[in-house]
């Protein structure tokens, strides 16, 4: 689990190629959850897999996302996930460790 209180728009931000989570088919373990006041951008060729991401501002994804699988993305702003991605569902398995709500609020 990863908590940022950094508000900046990119607050999280990653370059290409970066990879969150564990790519093991949706099995329980492996994941991660990423909480942050700001935005998150993470550039071509993002992998994430059986993870969480809240943001209180934008989520962006940039072209050929290759590895979306079993992802939550909550964005207080806009998500935005560019061309050639690549999506698989889970079905809520492997997601164990993931918030639920009927929905989350940022609080100082």
């Amino acid at each position: 689990m990863i908590f940022v209180e950094n508000t900046d728009a990119t607050s999280v931000r990653a370059p290409s190629g970066v990879k969150i989570g564990l790519d093991d088919n949706c099995a329980e373990g492996g994941d991660v959850q990423i909480v942050t006041r700001g935005g998150v951008s993470f550039s071509s060729n993002a992998e994430i897999y059986g993870s969480q991401i809240i943001a209180a501002k934008d989520i962006s994804l940039t072209a050929s996302a290759g590895g979306l699988e079993g992802v939550s993305l909550v964005s207080g702003g806009m998500l935005d996930v560019t061309s050639n991605g690549a999506y698989g569902f889970c079905g809520g398995a492997g997601m164990a460790n993931n918030y639920e709500a009927a929905y989350f609020r940022l609080a100082k």
